[in-house]
């Protein structure tokens, strides 16, 4: 029989379900137990800088490493983490395809977990390319709940731009928006009230 294999992990859900805080759980779990843990997130994202911040005030902590776009991640674990017991990657799904697969070489080839948060879609209810290779090859999908503004389970993410609700090819703005760039404020809604913003069924301006 084979040797057991490092897991590679994708914790993924809308905004607000509480990712940041169990990442932020699951590397204390590894420190207090006195094993090192590397955090990396894409350098694309620019919220709270070099620090991974919770939407819950208090709760946050730098990362050891900028993933930037093109960057091999295997090489950068195999050069500076490769004594780590697991690495851990916050925004996920704003890796490419091929950033995944290198994170499932880290599991293969230096026997390191992976465990990866992000979002599944973004806010226009389309797969990310680094989430849509997670779900293809990760190994365990754990999907996080939180609810919507009338109590349904949220499964989207709705973004509002100075106060208007964004609807795709309306405003200019691609795929990448980051949380309180000009005025983006994400919220997570159920398909239904997310339908319903995108229809303008509110009455609220849609951009």
């Amino acid at each position: 029989m084979g040797k057991s294999v490092a897991e590679l992990k994708f914790n993924f859900g809308p905004m607000g379900c509480g990712k940041t805080i169990d990442l932020l759980r699951a590397a204390y779990s590894y420190e207090e137990k006195g094993l090192e843990v590397a955090i990396m997130k894409p350098a694309v994202d620019t919220k709270a800088n070099q620090n991974i911040q919770s939407r819950i005030d208090g709760f946050e902590r730098s990362v050891n490493y900028l993933i930037c776009p093109g960057c091999n991640i295997l090489e950068v674990i195999r050069r500076k983490f490769s004594k780590v017991s697991c690495v851990i990657i916050d925004e996920a799904q704003f890796l490419s395809a091929e950033q995944i697969d290198q994170l499932r070489a880290v599991t293969l080839r230096l026997g390191i977990p992976v465990t990866c948060y992000g979002l599944r879609t973004d806010r226009f209810g389309e797969l990310f390319p680094g989430s849509t290779r997670l779900l293809a090859i990760a190994d365990r999908l754990v999907e996080m709940d939180t609810i919507c503004e009338c109590g349904s389970k949220a499964t989207m993410t709705g973004c509002f731009v100075d106060g208007k609700f964004t609807t795709k090819g309306a405003n200019g703005a691609g795929q990448v928006l980051i949380d309180g760039a000009t005025e983006a404020r994400y919220v997570a809604l159920c398909p239904r009230c997310h339908a319903d913003y995108t229809n303008g069924v509110y009455g609220k301006e849609v951009l």
